[in-house]
């Protein structure tokens, strides 16, 4: 029997995440509970779980990043979080179409912008949507998964042990389950959405915002180990022994 430390690693890193988006997509695709419009409004997707929940792990992310500026010793790793904590609002502000939808709805401009786009003539309301950016920034997320959350954890012991950089950066293994999670749930989204038993249509083109908030629930975990690591800033002890060799 496994430690209760160990499977609440296995619960934190892939249990809770597999199985709460295995549930958003079991809903919106089969309407369980008649709550399809819960996960994803047929009005507006952005008014969603499915979306609020990306917006809170952002939040998240920002707030790790914050705490982590303020409380971390080494200069280079407060301005690293910093830039961390303002990437997150970035994406913050993009996955919100920076107020808009909001505005939308307050002024009754939201049948006005679903008719733009059932018409393909959707306007421009952030940069991530606009263009080739979209297949873009998912082949950066499928790199960083690969590089990042993949091999990195699984190089062995002794090259993180020689090179302190890459010992700094590199999460446990366990987010090895955490990517398996997220290749599998995209997987399982796409083929159902496939056989087009579906009534609620509002992630007919976004299908790939459930594998969106797995890639969200990885990056959180990832700056929450990195911020929370025992380890020193490596260019720290990297200095000092350039400075001993120079006397």
């Amino acid at each position: 029997m496994e430690p209760p430390n160990i499977l609440r690693k296995h619960f934190i890193y892939w249990i809770l995440p597999f199985t709460a988006v295995l549930l958003c997509i079991l809903i919106y695709f089969f309407n369980w509970l008649g709550a399809t419009e819960v996960i994803s409004p047929s009005f507006n997707r952005e008014f969603g779980l499915l979306e609020s929940l990306q917006v809170l792990i952002l939040v998240i992310i920002f707030y790790i990043a914050i705490k982590a500026a303020i409380n971390k010793p080494n200069k280079l790793e407060k301005y690293l979080f910093a830039f961390i904590a303002v990437l997150s609002i970035f994406f913050l502000f993009e996955e919100i179409d920076y107020g808009l939808h909001y505005y939308d709805l307050l002024t009754g401009k939201e049948g006005e912008q679903k008719a733009f786009i059932i018409g393909g003539e959707e306007k421009i309301r952030n940069i991530h949507s606009t263009g080739k950016n979209t297949s873009i920034l998912k082949m950066l997320s499928y790199i960083i998964i690969g590089l990042v959350m993949i091999i990195l954890p699984l190089l062995p012991a002794r090259i993180k042990q020689k090179n302190s950089f890459i010992a700094y950066i590199s999460p446990s293994r366990y987010i090895v389950l955490t990517a398996i999670a997220l290749v599998i749930i995209n997987q399982i989204a796409f083929y159902i959405y496939k056989k087009k038993i579906h009534i609620n249509r509002s992630l007919d083109s976004n299908i790939s915002e459930f594998e969106e908030l797995m890639f969200y629930y990885i990056i959180v975990l990832y700056i929450w180990e990195v911020a929370h690591k025992d380890k020193k800033w490596p260019f720290i002890s990297q200095r000092k022994k350039d400075s001993k060799s120079a006397i």
